[in-house]
């Protein structure tokens, strides 16, 4: 394998379910993979089911009728078995993943991805694994479920890869479907199966996002994750309403244990705000090997609309300037009493890193 670049290792299985005869495989191959692979670089890994699975989901009867929520201790349990039976067994690097499938074809997002990413990265630092998530660049149109049938715009390609990097993932891939399935399926996507472009917009906007994040992959390889601040808009429908973006965010949250910061627990910031009381922004916390701090910013909202919005820092220390890097191009930019204001497009994200102090 030393002639192909791109070669780390072997992904063995692909959304393992919650069965103790799968799980036990899985660690019988983890330990004659060593056999075979020991001193060497080659990694051993598995892809685990997203928590929207069925095999997640409960069924609850109320006044209102019946419903299915997700079984978020059920989910975490699954990931714990994996990690405790399977990746205990791994003596390489350890790795992580789970796909997901966040952009609707209503402009809805997926309630549960955030959970998804938190739930992995803290599992993944629990258990000295390295976190992957595989993110959603094509869609597809089943005739009993239309719900995902387009390709994700570039802006919300862009916020899947900074809502990943806000929750410290160390590792991003894009996954995509043959043009065509079987005769209930059709799947969007922008290549066919011999490689050539078939939608040239989608296609121009997946490298776009890409050539961002190849940019500033070094930079964001150079920090440690500590954690992440959610911030969290208000339920703009009401109480008895389904807001998925919401949602998301109160799926997530209390679920990360230290993982889950506030402002007082990062070095200089004193207030992060929002000029849009109801959108959310995520707000990933880094630190470099000399405890440089840095953080993660992302504009996480749905996009039927447009979703532009002003984030402002108050910092507690005197930061007089920070280096920004948006779009893959780095600028330095002067802070006034202590204030800096992030103007942030629909679905755009930005790492800062506090430069200079006064």
């Amino acid at each position: 394998f030393s002639d192909c670049e791109g070669f780390i290792g072997f992904l063995h299985w692909d959304e393992p379910t919650e069965n103790d005869t799968i799980m036990s495989k899985l660690a019988d191959l983890a330990i004659e993979f060593d056999k075979i692979y020991a001193g060497t670089d080659v990694t051993y890994m598995n892809n685990l089911l997203p928590s929207y699975a069925s095999y997640f989901q409960k069924e609850s009867s109320s006044w209102f009728g019946n419903s299915t929520t997700l079984n978020k201790a059920a989910y975490k349990a699954y990931v714990e078995e994996y990690c405790t039976k399977v990746l205990s067994q791994v003596k390489g690097e350890k790795w992580l993943s789970v796909d997901t499938y966040p952009i609707n074809a209503d402009y809805s997002l997926h309630d549960t991805f955030l959970f998804d990413l938190g739930v992995i990265k803290s599992y993944a630092m629990q258990y000295g694994a390295h976190a992957h998530v595989a993110l959603q660049s094509s869609g597809f149109k089943n005739d009993d479920d239309a719900s995902k049938n387009r390709i994700p715009t570039e802006a919300e390609m862009r916020m899947q890869a900074y809502a990943a990097m806000a929750f410290g993932m160390d590792s991003i891939s894009w996954f995509t479907y043959s043009p065509s399935g079987s005769d209930s399926e059709t799947f969007y996507t922008f290549v066919d199966n011999d490689g050539n472009i078939t939608d040239q917009t989608a296609y121009d906007a997946f490298t776009a996002v890409n050539t961002e994040l190849n940019a500033i992959g070094a930079v964001y390889s150079a920090f440690d994750w500590k954690g992440i601040i959610l911030g969290a808009g208000k339920n703009n429908d009401g109480l008895f309403s389904d807001d998925p973006d919401y949602n998301a965010f109160a799926t997530v949250s209390g679920q990360i244990g230290d993982y889950e910061l506030s402002v007082s627990d990062t070095k200089h910031l004193s207030s992060v705000a929002t000029n849009k009381t109801n959108w959310n922004y995520l707000m990933g916390v880094m630190e470099d090997k000399n405890g440089n701090e840095g953080y993660v910013l992302c504009n996480y909202n749905s996009h039927e609309e447009d979703r532009a919005q002003t984030i402002t820092l108050t910092f507690a220390s005197n930061v007089t300037e920070v280096v920004i890097y948006r779009g893959g191009v780095a600028q330095t930019l002067s802070v006034s009493n202590k204030t800096l204001t992030v103007d942030l497009a629909t679905g755009e994200g930005v790492i800062i890193l506090p430069s200079k102090l006064g």
